[in-house]
């Protein structure tokens, strides 16, 4: 993923209520890469909640004709280590036709300010091992640790 600023006129901005026509195409698309569907109740459910922005935040980038190209999904949660809470960047996605112009880059960098605002210790990710090119731009923009994920679904 290249760093460099796509056209200046792009918008990075909270999610709204009147983006669900742009968000949706975005939200499948990332779903899809994911292999991980949902169903439109939950699909819903995530919107809304995204957009109160409360202990889950959305932010979207937007093209100067308004095309929704990127979304970011943060979840912001309390720490037993820490005073201030945490800020979980649990969805980056940008459609593939937007990618290599720096959008996910500014997408995170949006997430951070963000966090900063809200006084998080931190900003943590993840991604699968396999998707190179995500871990390309993350492995500038983060320190990769040696936790492991586990879950139980």
């Amino acid at each position: 993923m290249s760093t460099t600023d796509p056209a200046p006129t792009l918008v990075v901005r909270p999610l709204t209520g009147s983006d669900y026509p742009g968000w949706l195409p975005l939200w499948d698309g990332y779903l899809h890469f994911c292999q991980h569907p949902l169903s439109e109740h939950v699909t819903q459910l995530t919107f809304e909640r995204l957009c109160i922005g409360e202990r889950l935040a959305g932010l979207v980038a937007e093209a100067p004709d308004g095309t929704l190209l990127g979304l970011a999904h943060l979840v912001f949660h309390p720490s037993t280590w820490s005073d201030h809470g945490y800020c979980y960047l649990e969805d980056l996605y940008v459609s593939e036709a937007a990618r290599e112009q720096g959008i996910a880059h500014r997408l995170f960098e949006a997430a951070c300010r963000l966090a900063d605002e809200k006084q998080c210790d931190r900003v943590y990710w993840t991604t699968h091992e396999t998707n190179t090119r995500a871990r390309a731009l993350y492995d500038q923009l983060g320190e990769r640790t040696a936790l492991l994920t586990y879950r139980r679904w």
